[in-house]
Parts: structure tokens; sequence; C-alpha cells
């Protein structure tokens, strides 16, 4: 596995995912929170395979625009993907498989490798897929308290 964030020079996750090789990439963003924490977690991204790709996989992608994203796959129409955030309530989509280029196979919490999408894992993505709707409510309802439960 080769971890991008303890190189001094440039390398392009692309190019090495194209490669066949397994990366270890620091996160970046609040979209994936609470899955991934940015600054602290690190996703592990192998070569992606869209043909076995799923719901509720997480994929990493780019962006029209140039960006790199990882987001959880919320629906596969025909060729195209639509992927969400964690934490976010809008789905973004259609997006090509060509753009597809690495999947989440493993994440560094607090040092420690975590695979993901088995078991408890998947099952807790799922709920939050279907959760999609309301997440707005959950959030403030979250966010109620905490603020609560700090005074």
């Amino acid at each position: 596995m080769i971890n991008t964030s303890t190189r001094d020079e440039k390398i392009s996750p692309e190019a090495l995912l194209k490669q066949g090789k397994i990366i270890q990439i620091p996160t970046h963003g609040n979209s994936m929170t609470p899955f991934l924490i940015s600054g602290r977690d690190e996703a592990v991204i192998e070569p992606a395979d869209v043909s076995s790709a799923r719901r509720g996989d997480v994929v990493l992608y780019r962006r029209k625009g140039g960006r790199l994203v990882l987001h959880r796959i919320y629906k596969i129409k025909g060729q195209s993907f639509y992927a969400i955030g964690d934490s976010q309530t809008q789905v973004e989509g259609p997006i090509q498989q060509d753009a597809i280029i690495g999947k989440l196979s493993a994440i560094v919490k607090n040092g420690k490798l975590r695979p993901v999408g088995t078991g408890m894992d998947r099952f807790l993505s799922d709920i939050w897929l279907y959760l999609r709707p309301i997440r707005p409510i959950l959030f403030r309802i979250g966010h109620y308290l905490k603020k609560y439960l700090k005074k």
C-alpha cells in the first residue's frame, strides 16, 4: 500500500490506482462526517471495479471540474452513478463510470486499520442512505443535543 500523505513529491492518486496499487490518503472536508473525520482519518482506496459497485459503497471519483471526491453511492441507474456525502442531503450525479477511479476498502481511524463494506458497516450505511430524506431533521436534533449536553 502506498501512503500518499507521507511523500514529499506530488503523487497522483489516479495514476497509482490505474497501476493497480492500493493507496492511503488523508481525508479533507466534512461531507463524509461522521463516517470520516477530516484531519483524523485516512482512507484506504483500491482500484475501482465499477461492474461490482453497489449502493452504499464509498467511491473516489473526479468531478467534471477536476476535484477528487470520496462519497457514498446512493443510486445506480444504467451506466450512471449518483453519490452523496454522509453529512449531505443533495445527491450528486449522474457520475459516469469513467469518472470513478477507486473504492474505499478500509479506514485508518486513530492509527487503527478498519475494513469497510461488510457486516455492521454495510448495515449502518444502508440505514443512513434510507434516512436521506429526513437528514436535515436528524442534523437539527443532533445539533440541539450537542448544545444541550454541553450545558
